[in-house]
């Protein structure tokens, strides 16, 4: 016999149809109703009961406990006044940048002289100075780091 695009049938082929047909029989499907990818998979009520619910109730409580855990160790981290300041500076040049062509264009030469003045510009004059070496020996962040990655670690122990 041939195939559709004229190569002719080996044994194999005939042999791989053939175990085919004697299993769809065995299963009790006629020619066409199903093919061996589209079997429908049924969950044994059992094995939804006692394996599939109990593992969803523990991943859940393990995540509501690390949650909470979390949480309890977790140090409280107040921000500085002068840190919140410069962001909110920084933040309100951003809008004037990206927003500046929105406002009349002297209103948009006052905020900018602000902000960029050669003598009086905020961040002319304003100097932050920040040391490298004080934040890589910084135990508190350290601290941190080291929690957060126990905490995912607890789950898989």
């Amino acid at each position: 016999p041939n195939l559709n695009n004229g190569r002719e049938c080996t044994q194999h082929d005939i042999r791989l149809a053939a175990q085919c047909i004697r299993s769809d029989a065995m299963l009790g499907l006629s020619e066409g109703e199903y093919t061996r990818g589209e079997q429908d998979l049924v969950l044994d009520s059992s094995i939804r009961l006692w394996v599939f619910l109990p593992i969803v109730v523990v991943a859940f409580c393990l995540g509501v406990s690390k949650a909470y855990i979390w949480q309890f160790i977790r140090a409280e981290n107040k921000p500085k006044l002068q840190s919140i300041k410069d962001a909110q500076v920084l933040r309100r040049s951003q809008l004037l940048r990206q927003n500046g062509r929105f406002i009349p264009p002297e209103s948009f030469q006052m905020k900018k002289a602000y902000f960029n003045d050669q003598e009086t510009g905020f961040f002319r004059t304003e100097r932050r100075y920040f040391n490298k070496m004080e934040s890589i020996t910084d135990i508190g962040s350290m601290q941190e780091t080291m929690k957060g990655n126990l905490m995912n670690v607890l789950p898989m122990i």
